[in-house]
């Protein structure tokens, strides 16, 4: 019996691996990168991922948003972010290939999407969607802003199902939870998130979602 059980089991693990080949890509190479990289054809980050943030020079802000978004709107081109944004009243923000939004630190920039509301920043390759600082290259932080909060209606493990973010006066836009498990905020492909979580009180943090 004992033999009938490994051998299931032996099945089971060949059948998970096979399932799984057309996900996976084949290389070889051992580890995130091949040996030969650095250069587009060979390095899958090149022209989304950017490993030295602290020294980019980003463009400059065409675009001030310090007040919350209500109805469906489509930001795009170089964006100053100021106070904590709410996507708030089931409105849909949409955030164009190629957009950077630049949180500003002395507000503690954060965009927060409430229950019910979305938000679609599907970058490319080769225009990803920046979040990031907007403080001067050299100087930026982790912390110089407080990040994106995605804040959903699905069941969670929280006393009445229904709780707040921390670090803010609790309303009910900071509110997370509910009895919709098939609830999405939206879609986030091609993003990158730089500098965010910040400290809004003593041992309360923002942390990027």
């Amino acid at each position: 019996m004992k033999k009938i059980y490994l051998s299931l089991l032996a099945i089971a693990i060949v059948t998970s691996f096979n399932a799984q080949d057309a996900f996976w890509n084949v290389t070889n190479y051992r580890g995130a990168f091949p040996i030969t990289d650095n250069t587009p054809a060979t390095d899958w980050t090149a022209g989304w991922s950017n490993f030295d943030p602290q020294t980019t020079v980003y463009p400059a802000i065409v675009t001030t948003v310090s007040t919350d978004v209500l109805t469906n709107t489509t930001w795009s081109g170089v964006v100053k972010l100021q106070n904590k944004i709410y996507v708030k009243n089931n409105a849909t923000l949409t955030i164009l290939p190629g957009t950077i939004i630049r949180g500003d630190k002395l507000t503690q920039a954060t965009l927060i999407v409430t229950r019910g509301a979305k938000i679609y920043a599907n970058g490319t390759a080769a225009n990803p969607v920046i979040f990031t600082s907007n403080e001067a290259p050299g100087t930026r932080l982790p912390g110089d802003w407080g990040g994106l909060v995605l804040l959903g209606l699905a069941k969670n493990n929280q006393p009445g199902g229904v709780a707040n973010i921390e670090g803010i006066v609790p309303t009910t836009d900071t509110q997370f939870g509910g009895n919709f498990d098939n609830d999405n905020s939206g879609s986030l492909t091609y993003v990158r998130i730089e500098y965010g979580g910040i400290a809004l009180e003593p041992n309360k943090w923002f942390i990027n979602t």
